[in-house]
């Protein structure tokens, strides 16, 4: 079961896609990415399961073996642990994850497929900034192995460069929606979190002459969609 293989060609692939930059291939990367990230995932959990176990951790279901001086569990069947189980499995084996990351992925994942209207290259951005930054940590701190030999150096170069622009334009989105005087401090939190109705993004930033709530229109850099104060 060679899981690490397979994880490092799904986040080639997603990559691939994202380049493309055509709807379906947009589509495809996010499914492609998550998937990569899961299978690493798994990786982890095959290379802490005992020599002897039948690869106990990374198989969804377990049966209980007699052995000398008692009973031990080992994997039963071919059917894998999916995200929940990866997630219950991780806690148990103190393994640290950005858990929302991960679900901002998944999420993004399922609104493009069935919610969202524009699919563009460069509302994807934040996602692909997520993810760099999942591979890049867990590859780094669990698997004990060099992100950018593990990735290949043009994979790893283009999340680089991807994520390094999206982190410099959200900053700035941020920066502007801070300047406006939203009148609550929940409201300041929430209006950093929110993201465009219509492709995803979260490179949403004030329009010119937006000082407060009332006037404020945040116009998303990405796909161009405009939101105003009420919406």
């Amino acid at each position: 079961m060679d899981l690490v293989t397979n994880a490092v060609s799904s986040i080639q692939l997603g990559l691939e896609d994202y380049e493309t930059g055509t709807e379906p291939r947009l589509v495809s990367s996010v499914r492609n990415l998550y998937a990569g990230i899961l299978l690493l995932y798994k990786e982890a959990l095959l290379r802490l399961s005992p020599a002897d176990s039948e690869e106990v951790l990374v198989k969804k279901f377990a049966r209980p073996v007699r052995q000398a001086g008692g009973i031990k569990f080992v994997g039963n069947g071919k059917q894998t642990v999916g995200p929940t189980e990866i997630r219950e499995r991780f806690n148990g084996l103190g393994i640290h994850v950005d858990w929302e990351a991960l679900d901002r992925i998944a999420r993004r994942r399922n609104e493009l497929e069935h919610y969202y209207t524009t699919v563009r290259q460069a509302s994807l951005t934040d996602l692909i900034a997520d993810a760099f930054v999942l591979v890049r940590d867990f590859v780094q701190d669990q698997l004990d192995e060099d992100p950018r030999g593990l990735l290949g150096e043009s994979t790893w170069q283009a999340m680089l460069a991807i994520s390094v622009v999206h982190e410099r334009e959200r900053q700035e989105c941020v920066d502007r929606l801070r300047a406006i005087d939203w009148g609550s401090a929940v409201l300041v939190t929430g209006i950093e979190r929110f993201s465009c109705s219509d492709c995803g993004s979260d490179l949403l930033w004030p329009t010119a002459g937006s000082s407060d709530y009332g006037d404020a229109t945040l116009q998303c850099r990405a796909c161009g969609n405009s939101l105003t104060a009420q919406e």
